[in-house]
C-alpha cells in the first residue's frame, strides 16, 4: 500500500506510473530495495510502500495523533483489503463526513459494501461518486462490471467507452468491453478484446478466463483450456475459473482435450471454496461421472438441485438419469459453460 505522498513505477530511468497514498498494488518478485508491479511491468522502492498487513497500525498512529480524513480512508482501505469490512465502511463514513467531496472515498465505500453482500447500496455509492467527478475511472469500472454482473450490458457499455476514451489501453475497461459484447453475442468483438487487453496486461488472470470462456463457445477447446490454465497459475485462488476448467475437462466433446483426473481436482477444490454454489456441485458430479465415480456424481447432482434456479434443474436431473446408466455426460459442440 503506498505510504508516501505519490510513488512511481519505473522501469531503468523511465516512469511508468505514479500512484497516491492509499493506493494498493500487488508486487510478484523482489530485487533489493525494488518490488516488481507486474500490473505496470515496472519496480517500485520498498520505502514507498507498506506491506497491507501492518498499514491499519500504521494509520492508526497517525490518527492518534492528527485525525484527518485522508488518515480514516486510508485505514479504511487497509481495513478492507484484509477483510475488516464493517470496520471499513466506518472509517469511510468518517472520511466522508470529513471531506464530502472526495469521490475516490465513496468508490472505496461502495466496494465495501459489493464485498459485503448490498450490491443496491454499492451501486448508488459508484453512481454517487460519479457524480462528484464523472471522470472518476474507478468508479466508472466498478459500475460497469457491477451492471455486467446484473446482466446490463448496454448500460455498462455506456461507462465502459467514457473509460476507454479517457483510456484506450485500459485492461479493465478491454475486459468489461468484451464481457458487454459477449453477453451481446458478439463473440468475435469479444475475443478482440480480451487480445487487447492481454496486449497490455499480459499477466492478466481475468482476461485469460474470460478469453478461455469465448474460445470454449467459438469451438477452440484446446486453447480455452491453455487460458484457463494460465489464469489459475496466475490467479489459483479463481474458484469460477476452476469451475469452467473442470467442466471443460469433463465434458469437453473433444475427447483430447478431456481429462477426468485433472476435472476432479479442480471440480473438488472449487466446490470447496463454495459448497453452496449449485453450479459448482454440478460440475463436480460431471468430472466424478467422467473419472466413472458414479455413485459420486449421482450424489454431488442431487445436492446441487436445490441450489439451482428453476431453469438449470431440468438438466442436471437428465444428467441424473445418465449418471444411474453409468454414462458420463458430454457436451455436443458449442454447447454453453457449466
Amino acid at each position: 500500500m503506498v505510504s508516501e505522498t505519490s510513488a512511481s513505477v519505473m522501469a531503468a530511468e523511465k516512469v511508468l506510473a505514479e500512484f497516491p497514498p492509499g493506493t494498493v498494488l500487488r508486487y510478484s518478485k523482489e530485487n533489493g530495495p525494488w518490488l516488481l508491479i507486474p500490473r505496470h511491468r515496472g519496480w517500485i522502492k520498498r520505502t514507498a510502500v507498506l506491506p497491507i498487513e501492518l498499514a491499519e497500525d500504521h494509520y492508526s498512529s497517525i490518527l492518534a495523533e492528527r485525525p484527518t480524513a485522508d488518515a480514516f480512508h486510508h485505514r479504511g482501505i487497509a481495513r478492507l483489503e484484509t477483510g475488516k469490512l464493517p470496520e471499513a465502511i466506518a472509517d469511510f463514513n468518517e472520511a466522508q463526513a470529513r471531506n464530502p467531496k472526495d469521490a475516490a472515498v465513496l468508490v472505496n465505500r461502495g466496494v465495501a459494501r459489493l464485498r459485503s453482500g448490498n450490491p443496491d447500496a454499492a451501486l448508488q455509492e459508484f453512481t454517487a461518486a460519479l457524480q462528484i467527478d464523472p471522470d472518476e475511472l474507478l468508479a466508472l469500472i466498478n459500475r460497469s462490471s457491477l451492471l455486467l454482473e446484473r446482466g446490463q450490458p448496454d448500460a455498462a457499455l455506456i461507462d465502459i467507452e467514457a473509460i476507454l476514451a479517457v483510456d484506450p489501453g485500459s485492461a479493465e475497461a478491454l475486459v468489461n468491453r468484451g464481457v458487454a459484447r459477449r453477453l451481446q453475442g458478439r463473440l468475435d468483438e469479444a475475443l478482440a478484446d480480451y487480445n487487447l487487453a492481454l496486449q497490455a496486461w499480459p499477466e492478466y488472470a481475468e482476461a485469460l478466463a474470460n478469453r478461455g470462456y469465448v474460445r470454449k463457445a467459438l469451438g477452440d477447446h484446446a486453447a480455452a483450456l491453455e487460458d484457463y490454465e494460465r489464469a489459475l497459475q496466475l490467479a489459483p485462488e479463481l474458484s469460477a475459473v476452476m469451475n469452467d476448467a473442470a467442466w471443460l475437462l469433463a465434458t469437453c466433446p473433444d475427447e483430447s482435450v478431456r481429462n477426468p483426473q485433472r476435472a476432479v481436482q479442480l471440480a473438488e477444490q472449487a466446490a470447496a471454496l463454495a459448497p453452496k454454489n449449485g453450479d459448482y456441485l454440478d460440475t463436480l458430479a460431471a468430472a466424478y461421472a467422467a473419472a466413472g465415480r458414479f455413485e459420486d456424481a449421482i450424489a454431488r447432482a442431487e445436492a446441487a438441485l436445490p441450489l439451482l434456479g428453476e431453469a438449470d434443474r431440468g438438466p442436471v436431473s437428465a444428467r441424473i438419469e445418465d449418471y444411474r446408466r453409468q454414462r458420463p455426460f458430454v457436451e455436443t459442440r458449442n454447447a454453453p459453460s457449466n
